[in-house]
């Protein structure tokens, strides 16, 4: 299993997308790994300027979670409805 270190430590378009990334924690409470991964890309992002192009993957990869986390919430309204 590749250390989370060894995952961002490569070049940022091998950066991993939140269902790989899911999977690599996939141990973990589906909370813990949205707080994880917003946690490594606060991380990652002050480790590039803000014109570099690894800028545009963290936003991509940031608003990846935030519609996963909506589509949590919408499921989870749905499992309160029945």
């Amino acid at each position: 299993m590749t250390s989370l270190l060894d995952m961002w430590n490569r070049d940022y378009n091998e950066w991993p997308d939140l269902e790989n990334f899911s999977a690599h924690l996939c141990d973990i409470g589906k909370e813990q790994i949205h707080f994880t991964y917003k946690r490594e890309i606060d991380s990652l992002r002050t480790l590039f300027p803000k014109d570099h192009p690894a800028q545009l993957k963290l936003t991509i990869m940031e608003d990846q979670l935030k519609v996963n986390i909506i589509i949590n919430i919408y499921l989870m309204s749905e499992d309160i409805m029945k």
